[in-house]
């Protein structure tokens, strides 16, 4: 095999979203990163470096390829069941459709701080499996997902203070929203603290996949619940649910992910979400 290390991988067929042979992960474990528990055979591992740094011909301005290590955690026949863990709703743990050839997709269930490096190197002499892969969507929910990591908005304190004493009551409506939702986010305002005299003015918006039109109305009431969840708060609130595909990019970018467990990241920072 000639050319630059980057086009050998590319000949193998790398790109992110490629997921590694699971003999071949038990083969690499001594080679990354320490502080992961050891790979069993419910452990998956898929490659989150961008295809142009996994394909960069310079060793070393791109010496190692990221990988993110999850499990599989059944198939996916109900998605109600992982609703407030797709589309990167959570952002400390996530659940994706992982195709298999022939057979009914599995699960993969993720946890943000589960990312090791690999040396570059070693993806030339292996091929992704070629019995599971990931569609191209869903290695982009991925990435957008890991990127929230650095990425994600705080609401003022005194907001957050709003909405704390009700907490329990606005999982329940988020839970309820999480398996037909793409995102659910809101527009604040004003967006600081109160002054005296002054109420915050909240808009939801919850994104509904095309191909989940038929829940549409459904989420619209739940949206109507949260909204009025904002209103006993003392807010003055409103909310629509619409299909992504009924909206502009530039409506959506003047409002801010409300994600799951915004309100655990004080006081409760390591807790996850449940899983069902």
């Amino acid at each position: 095999m000639t050319g630059s290390i980057g086009a050998r991988i590319a000949e193998q067929g790398w790109r992110q979203g490629s997921i590694v042979r699971g003999e071949d992960l038990g083969r690499l474990q001594p080679l990354l990163a320490q502080g992961l528990e050891s790979f069993s055979n419910e452990r998956v591992a898929v490659v989150v470096s961008q295809s142009c740094d996994l394909t960069h011909p310079v060793l070393d301005d791109e010496p190692h390829a990221e990988l993110l290590v999850g499990r599989l955690a059944g198939v996916c026949a109900d998605a109600s069941l992982r609703g407030n863990l797709t589309y990167g709703k959570n952002p400390r743990a996530l659940c994706l459709p992982l195709q298999r050839r022939a057979v009914e997709p599995v699960w993969m269930e993720c946890r943000a701080h589960a990312r090791v490096l690999l040396a570059r190197e070693h993806l030339a002499e292996l091929v992704p499996d070629d019995e599971h892969f990931m569609l191209r969507e869903d290695a982009q929910i991925l990435a957008r997902w890991l990127a929230q990591r650095y990425q994600r908005v705080a609401f003022p304190d005194e907001f957050n203070a709003m909405l704390a004493d009700a907490e329990k009551k606005r999982k329940k409506l988020h839970l309820r929203l999480a398996a037909d939702i793409s995102g659910l986010f809101v527009e604040l305002s004003p967006d600081r603290d109160l002054l005296r005299e002054e109420q915050y003015r909240v808009n939801v918006l919850a994104l509904v996949p095309d191909h989940r039109a038929s829940a549409l109305e459904n989420v619209q009431r739940g949206v109507q619940d949260l909204v009025s969840f904002f209103l006993e708060a003392g807010m003055d609130a409103q909310g629509a649910a619409v299909l992504e595909s009924d909206i502009s990019y530039g409506v959506v970018r003047r409002f801010r992910p409300f994600p799951l467990d915004h309100l655990s990241l004080r006081e409760n920072p390591h807790e996850l979400m449940p899983l069902s």
